[in-house]
């Protein structure tokens, strides 16, 4: 059985996971007017009727699926994994994958969002600080699916609520909503300095953001340091070293690539000429001692096509 609270909202489409999972709290067999009002958090009086595969997906021969998987961390030795969807919120596994639990099943969206096209269980990206154990986790997971180089929800996609926030694995009642000036905005990429986990950085449909470091955590600060256009869609943000060899890296959708020593004073980096690009993803390399700097990398999708 599966708890739910009545304002939790699920998009109806069947292309993520967690879409296809419908929720009654009526008996089986019963007519939806027979439908009963669900208790509070804890109250087990649902009857869950999912979710599961996609019997006839959309994929090339129709197999089963299940949906867009935008975001993973995980931890190490791989047992314990943070999965975030399309729109259906964050899930977890303790066991490298074998089961999942959700954890958003007490999610509520704000009623500052009303006007907006955006949703608590639309994820872009998730960000974890494992500890020893999961019931320490902190983690971060920046709502809102991006599709494009728009500040704009397109096709299916839902834009978010602003950056949840858990210190304790996620459990249910650990949420805090933070980075709510984000609201109605895509998050591409959530990174933790590998030095200080309290410097936080969000890469979004609207810019680089940063979490205050204290204080209060309902908005998050905008980082303005060196870009050339400072609300561009940040399709990619990386941090690649440690200690006095580290550097970031952040990634302007059809733009620029940009790198910083401190997070805050961003310089733009040569890059080969090109006509038109559009997105651009980076990754980090392992920690080299031949090198000054921890390595970086960029791949580029040009437009039109679909070649890299």
């Amino acid at each position: 059985m599966v708890s739910f609270q009545p304002h939790h909202f699920r998009k109806p489409d069947a292309h993520a996971p967690g879409r296809t999972g419908i929720l009654t709290t009526a008996p089986p067999g019963a007519r939806e007017t027979q439908l009963i009002a669900p208790g509070g958090s804890g109250s087990i009086n649902w009857t869950p009727l999912g979710p599961s595969a996609v019997s006839h997906g959309q994929a090339s021969g129709h197999p089963p699926v299940s949906g867009r998987i935008t975001a993973l961390a995980v931890g190490p030795g791989g047992s314990r994994i943070y999965a975030g969807t399309a729109n259906g919120g964050t899930w977890f596994s303790g066991d490298g994958g074998m089961t999942w639990i959700p954890l958003d099943d007490y999610s509520t969206s704000p009623s500052f969002i009303s006007h907006l096209e955006a949703d608590s269980l639309s994820v872009g990206a998730l960000a974890v600080s494992f500890a020893a154990s999961a019931a320490n986790d902190t983690i971060f997971v920046g709502t809102g699916e991006p599709q494009s180089g728009q500040d704009l929800p397109l096709g299916d996609g839902y834009f978010g609520i602003g950056i949840r926030s858990s210190s304790s694995g996620g459990a249910p009642g650990s949420w805090t909503l933070e980075g709510t000036n984000l609201a109605g905005h895509g998050t591409f990429k959530i990174i933790i300095d590998p030095d200080d986990p309290t410097l936080v950085y969000a890469a979004t449909s609207r810019g680089l953001y940063q979490r205050p470091t204290g204080g209060d955590f309902r908005t998050w600060n905008q980082v303005s340091g060196g870009f050339a256009n400072l609300n561009g869609v940040v399709s990619d943000l990386v941090v690649a070293g440690s200690g006095s060899n580290k550097l970031y890296y952040a990634a302007f959708w059809g733009e620029q690539v940009y790198s910083s020593l401190d997070g805050a004073n961003w310089t733009p980096l040569a890059l080969p000429s090109s006509t038109s690009f559009g997105r651009i993803a980076l990754a980090a390399g392992e920690q080299d001692d031949r090198l000054p700097c921890g390595r970086a990398y960029l791949c580029r999708h040009s437009e039109p096509g679909l070649a890299f």
